[in-house]
């Protein structure tokens, strides 16, 4: 909950015997003990809206050697790991980039991180997910609030927020790795905002009814919950353009969508 941030912000490096890992990324600084001496390094991101990483020697009194460590994602493809302009390689998807020299004051390591869209199935009820690098992606769906009860065996309110707006929708794609638009948006201080998404995915989409899809359900001790995906849509055509944003920046959702194969025209 609210420690994930700064649990995260603290293992964003860590120290091995050889020198410094960068092992999740996000704009941060870092100072520590290097081989003879101590380095400070700055890292220039907006990743994970982002596929650019740099990381910038700000200040370093080591006169010896020591590693930088980069991890690569397994989800990456042609990433690229470049030291003052000059590429280093091979550079292998899900393991880490080693680069040992002696660092000087100045020095700069780039990052790059291609991300394309995925379609990854075998979700609940044959659903599919969106995924673009390290983030997933979700339909929001406009909502409101209702109060259920006025207090909990703890004394607060609870509450559910039920759909304004229908959202029986269907991906459509004839594979897992569309060519959808992805929209890169200004990086706001608050990057996981719904009214200021950071990057949106414009998936292509329809509108299904079947198996009850899209409708919300009422069982004993239920106050209300979505249908279960069905299991097999047949073929659709795009009736509609779906803005995929964020699941962070999301609250009440789609983020598992049935997927329909394009209708042959």
């Amino acid at each position: 909950w609210h420690f994930g941030w700064p649990k995260f912000v603290s293992s964003l490096w860590m120290a091995f015997e050889g020198g410094l890992a960068a092992v999740a990324y996000g704009p941060c600084r870092v100072k520590a003990p290097v081989a003879d001496g101590r380095v400070m390094i700055r890292e220039e991101t907006d990743y994970p809206f982002r596929e650019r990483i740099a990381l910038v020697v700000a200040d370093c009194t080591a006169t010896k050697e020591f590693t930088l460590r980069v991890r690569i994602p397994a989800w990456c493809e042609g990433a690229t790991v470049k030291v003052n302009g000059q590429a280093i390689g091979p550079v292998a998807s899900g393991a880490f980039a080693d680069v040992r020299r002696t660092w000087r004051t100045g020095d700069r390591l780039d990052v790059n991180l291609p991300m394309r869209v995925v379609v990854t199935d075998g979700w609940s009820h044959n659903s599919s997910a969106v995924t673009r690098g390290p983030l997933v992606f979700a339909r929001p769906i406009s909502g409101r609030k209702e109060r259920i009860e006025n207090k909990d065996e703890r004394g607060f309110a609870k509450w559910c927020i039920l759909p304004t707006e229908k959202w029986n929708d269907v991906l459509v794609c004839a594979g897992r790795t569309p060519s959808w638009g992805v929209r890169e948006l200004p990086v706001a201080e608050q990057p996981f905002d719904s009214q200021s998404p950071a990057v949106v995915v414009d998936a292509d989409g329809a509108s299904y009814s079947g198996g009850g899809w899209g409708e919300m359900v009422k069982e004993p001790g239920d106050t209300a919950r979505a249908g279960e995906p069905p299991w097999d849509v047949p073929p659709q055509k795009v009736t509609k353009t779906l803005p995929l944003q964020p699941v962070g920046a999301t609250e009440l959702r789609l983020t598992l969508l049935p997927v329909a194969w394009p209708a042959k025209k």
